[in-house]
């Protein structure tokens, strides 16, 4: 987090009472109910929430870098099991076509299953 000014961090704390001083003078910065007092409190409030925000979005920022490497990895098993069942597809349909003497489906279906191996 970042710190405060030191002029903040020493200001005095605000006091309960929030009346005027008896003798009719004015408040000052020392005064505990003196503006910048206040000003101080809520910015010190204002900072720790924001370092909390901060803290917080770095950790959701690690996890979305974790699950977008996890879903690259699962993207690629998906392609190779696509590519390992028209693989199959290919060969049992080439095989089907050498058993029923169709040579030019055969063919196709080595030609389509090359083309899956080589890319």
């Amino acid at each position: 987090p970042v710190p405060l000014p030191r002029c903040l961090l020493d200001a005095p704390r605000p006091r309960e009472e929030e009346d005027p001083p008896e003798d009719g003078t004015a408040r000052g910065p020392a005064d505990p109910s003196h503006a910048l007092t206040h000003a101080g409190l809520a910015a010190g409030s204002i900072l720790s929430s924001l370092s909390r925000i901060a803290s917080g979005g770095s950790a959701a920022s690690s996890e979305m870098r974790s699950l977008e490497s996890r879903r690259r990895a699962l993207d690629a098993e998906a392609d190779d099991v696509a590519h390992a069942l028209a693989i199959r597809e290919g060969c049992a349909r080439g095989a089907s076509s050498l058993s029923g003497r169709r040579h030019g489906d055969a063919a196709r279906a080595v030609a389509d299953v090359d083309a899956v191996l080589g890319g």
